[in-house]
């Protein structure tokens, strides 16, 4: 800023330091100079680091809740989720080499219990609901976790399908499962909200209008208006098959099943079977925003 320019508290207290992949939709974050905050900048400014603990000897800053170390906080705690594996770097969009990006939905080797309590009274839900769930079903492994998106008040889920190899846990032949390849036809959600205990039920052909058809170590992406009316056959992809999709401000849990075909829709080789997506919360308010 020159001398001669005018100083604009609003727009020149704030130093713009990363922005997210789809930073149209969640934003961008920015320091704030007077205090040290990190802050997402969408309709609102949002604390992307938490404020410091009160403390018996806190000096005249931390009385003022300011913090010059909340970058340094906020880049090596988002490096360490990286290390550890809490997150991923995949494609957002598995056709599309540009959408490379560090993922933030929680990995399997996120550990986390949360207390759901509330929603465990008439509908018999259990009171700890993971943060991942995995389940495996006839060799087909789902891992599916959620994020908060704090600009948007909403959940973001995301389902990860895979055929299990050999080398993986929970491996079975395909003799043992009875099929080399299958498909997918439709979902079935059960959404719980615990505020109200009130019960959603989705269901619907695919998922985003995709039908997935697995082989151990990869998939075809199939995709059509319905499981009747699928397009040509789409790109052959190796490793999981993911997507994600919105579940709203509900907080609660998200769980249910998805049906697939042995062998393939056009070609089935078998009855139809239910593979089971375990619940998982949707209750990962975060203390971190990145």
């Amino acid at each position: 800023m020159s001398s001669g320019d005018q100083f604009r508290p609003d727009r020149d207290d704030y130093i713009p330091i990363a922005c997210s992949f789809n930073h149209r939709h969640v934003g961008f974050f920015e320091l704030h100079i007077p205090t040290g905050h990190v802050m997402l900048h969408n309709s609102e400014r949002i604390l992307a680091v938490p404020s410091l603990p009160p403390s018996e000897d806190e000096g005249e800053e931390e009385k003022n809740n300011v913090r010059h170390d909340a970058v340094l906080v906020w880049l090596e705690e988002f490096a360490s989720r990286l290390s550890n594996g809490l997150v991923s770097v995949e494609r957002m969009f598995p056709t599309e080499d540009i959408t490379e990006s560090v993922v933030l939905y929680p990995t399997i080797h996120d550990k986390r219990m949360l207390d759901l309590s509330s929603i465990s009274g008439n509908n018999g839900q259990p009171q700890q609901i993971p943060v991942v769930s995995r389940a495996v079903t006839r060799g087909v492994e789902v891992v599916a976790s959620s994020v908060y998106v704090a600009g948007s008040r909403m959940y973001v889920y995301s389902i990860r399908v895979r055929l299990l190899t050999p080398q993986d846990e929970d491996y079975v032949t395909p003799e043992q499962r009875g099929f080399h390849t299958c498909q997918l036809r439709s979902r079935h959600w059960t959404i719980v909200d615990a505020d109200t205990n009130s019960i959603d039920e989705v269901r619907g052909d695919g998922v985003i209008g995709l039908y997935p058809l697995l082989r151990e170590g990869g998939y075809r992406y199939d995709a059509g208006n319905a499981a009747e009316d699928l397009g040509p056959s789409g790109p052959d992809m190796e490793g999981t098959f993911g997507y994600q999709s919105c579940s709203g401000p509900v907080r609660g849990s998200f769980g249910g099943w998805l049906q697939f075909v042995p062998g393939s829709l056009n070609n089935p080789k078998g009855d139809e079977f239910n593979v089971r997506v375990a619940p998982f919360a949707l209750n990962n308010e975060p203390d971190f925003i990145f």
